[in-house]
């Protein structure tokens, strides 16, 4: 499973945008399958930023500066997500996938 996020830094074109989001979930769609790709806004700002901080093995700051503007897309942007996908052809069995149905999938095989 793959969760594309909703961190700026790491969407296309470093943009933190709906857009930038629909087009990674449709680069991961086309690259791995509509079964293994979902939403990842399981994060907050605050924790991001800490990770960053305290983990500097995983986050060089030549990439990764402490000051890089940090807006992030959580859950409230989910409606859009929806509509874009929607018009982007997504069938409702691909959109529930997506929202959820291919994380309850692989919880329910893994989770006994």
């Amino acid at each position: 499973m793959i969760g594309i996020n909703g961190i700026g830094l790491l969407l296309p074109e470093r943009k933190s945008s709906v857009l930038s989001m629909l087009d990674c979930i449709t680069y991961v769609r086309d690259l791995v399958g509509v079964d293994h790709v979902g939403l990842g806004l399981d994060y907050s700002r605050s924790s991001t930023e800490e990770q960053i901080v305290s983990h500097p093995e995983f986050w060089p700051a030549a990439e990764y500066p402490a000051n890089w503007p940090m807006k992030d897309l959580g859950p409230e942007v989910i409606p859009e997500i929806i509509a874009g996908v929607r018009q982007r052809g997504w069938s409702e069995t691909d959109m529930d996938k997506l929202l959820g149905g291919n994380f309850l999938r692989v919880a329910q095989a893994v989770w006994k």
